[in-house]
């Protein structure tokens, strides 16, 4: 059986976030199809890891604390310098862009997952060197999977030598549909009634089109789940529209929380201008929330069957059809064709293809 190793940069960097609850997801799936044995060389990590996948090399979880990132790269680095060529592995799947820990594993064919483009859309969001290591993985990498076919299209419009090393596969559902639906009553601002807004208000996700579409609605509030505490300037806006009894920030919910935060609201609000994937979207409909969602090619691709889209920027399209779901909720999506339609078992299926050909590029 063929084995593939994953680093320790995201499981160092992300106590709970997308791209670390990607790779958790992808390693127990591919240890429960028995193809292809995962195995992580985790170092200094904050994130857990999956009980059933093999580690290797040193391995010790500690609390997250803040500005974690360069201190845990540069003893990660060392601590895995002279280990990480020892084990016998077919693969590398790096978890991030790294340049030297990619040395590290400079002897295996590297496969690497992109999850958007949007780096390269607002290059200022991440700054010239990091830009410029994702530049060099996706160049050196021999097979690049995209986490949907949107994003696919934004990697070959960046990097047109990429196209014929781009693979797709879509990222699976996590929660049960068949039994995590129910809807408590949790009152978590003033109004009975809120929305949800779920992760950072980063330039791109434009959460001031969310506030202004609440301040043009009436005895709807909404809840901000993870991302940190609210931003000085979003503050004030809040202030200024006279939002603050309506607008409740969680800044670092638990898994559990947030499936409860959602599971009480009257729907998911996403005003993104560009996404690899959308898994807060997933997560809502597999509960039976509603999602409004931005009319951008991801959204279209994987939820337009399912969620109501507005334009990008339109607070005005957004607040109707906030005052609409209130009133006249949709019917909630089938467990049965969301488990149909997003499976970790078909996401590994798909990576072990990229796995395999990569191996074999030799």
């Amino acid at each position: 059986m063929s084995r593939v190793i994953f680093d320790w940069q995201v499981f160092a960097e992300q106590k709970y976030g997308g791209v670390s609850h990607y790779f958790f997801e992808l390693m127990r799936a591919l240890e429960r199809r028995g193809n292809w044995t995962p195995v992580v060389a985790p170092g200094i990590h904050v994130c857990r890891l999956p009980a059933e996948v093999e580690t290797v090399g040193f391995k010790v979880r500690i609390p997250a604390f803040p500005h974690r990132v360069r201190a845990l790269r540069i003893a990660n680095r060392m601590l895995h310098g002279s280990t990480v060529g020892r084990h016998n592995v077919a693969v590398y799947h790096p978890t991030w862009y790294d340049s030297t820990t990619l040395d590290r594993f400079a002897h295996l064919p590297m496969v690497l997952t992109i999850h958007d483009l949007i780096p390269e859309r607002w290059p200022h969001g991440v700054g010239g060197p990091g830009l410029a290591q994702r530049r060099e993985a996706i160049r050196r990498a021999v097979t690049v999977i995209c986490v949907s076919e949107a994003t696919r299209e934004r990697l070959v419009h960046y990097y047109p030598d990429s196209e014929h090393k781009a693979r797709v596969a879509r990222l699976g559902l996590t929660i049960d549909p068949h039994t995590a639906r129910w809807s408590p009553s949790v009152p978590l601002t003033d109004t009975a009634r809120y929305f949800a807004f779920v992760g950072k208000r980063g330039w791109y996700k434009d959460f001031e089109t969310v506030v202004r579409a609440l301040a043009k609605t009436r005895d709807v509030g909404l809840v901000v789940a993870g991302g940190g505490q609210l931003e000085p300037k979003f503050d004030r806006l809040i202030a200024e529209l006279g939002l603050a009894n309506r607008i409740r920030v969680v800044p670092n919910p638990s898994e559990d929380r947030l499936v409860r935060i959602l599971q009480s609201s009257c729907g998911l609000i996403s005003a993104s201008r560009e996404e690899g994937f959308g898994l807060p979207a997933l997560e809502a409909l597999s509960l039976g929330v509603p999602a409004l969602l931005t009319d951008i090619a991801v959204y279209r691709e994987l939820f337009s069957r399912w969620a109501a889209l507005y334009p990008v920027g339109d607070s005005t399209t957004l607040a109707t059809l906030i005052e609409r779901t209130v009133t006249r909720p949709p019917p909630p999506v089938p467990a049965e064709v969301l488990t149909a339609a997003f499976s970790w078992d078909r996401a590994a299926a798909a990576t072990e293809a990229a796995y395999a050909a990569a191996a074999g590029s030799d």
